[in-house]
């Protein structure tokens, strides 16, 4: 039984991703969907590194910007469902560490919105936990906790526990 399952998951994989190649042939994309996730989080732990006190070299925030926005920018036109929060994540991310603070509010706002909209609980939650950790870095402590509860939530009913006591650990030390 287990082997039929595992069997039928991997045909639905493989069909997905013939159907993916199909269509990022179609949209000039050329890029393969696992690269996709790659970029993803390498960005988000390129911004990571920003948010570490005495990181201040300008080459990987470039290369956010250069790179791996115009990537996520892409895969977002090919298929708004799947990269939509993917990519307001990254960007908001971006624009938050280069001082745009309205800007990467609204699309923390936008990238919060799309992953609920796409049923992705874990970005929705991931999406308001940086969100909240923005407002708390600008003084906002009332949105920060507020955002942060949201995310804890999302987590709890991901079902990361480990990622639900971080964030009550987070809002604890507010």
């Amino acid at each position: 039984m287990m082997s039929s399952l595992f069997s039928g998951h991997f045909d639905r994989v493989n069909f997905l991703a013939k159907k993916w190649e199909a269509l990022s042939d179609k949209n000039n994309l050329k890029v393969p969907i696992r690269a996709i996730y790659v970029v993803f989080y390498n960005g988000l732990a390129t911004t990571r590194m920003y948010r570490m006190k005495g990181f201040k070299f300008p080459q990987p925030l470039r290369h956010i910007a250069q790179n791996l926005l115009p990537v996520l920018a892409k895969a977002e036109k090919s298929s708004q469902w799947n990269f939509k929060s993917k990519s307001s994540i990254l960007k908001a991310e971006y624009l938050s560490l280069t001082s745009k603070k309205d800007k990467a509010e609204l699309e923390y706002a936008t990238a919060i919105s799309s992953a609920r909209s796409s049923k992705f609980i874990h970005e929705e939650g991931m999406a308001c936990e940086l969100a909240g950790m923005h407002y708390k870095h600008h003084g906002h402590k009332a949105k920060a906790l507020e955002l942060l509860f949201h995310a804890q939530k999302c987590y709890e009913a991901w079902g990361s526990q480990m990622k639900v006591d971080e964030m009550a650990s987070i809002m604890e030390g507010m």
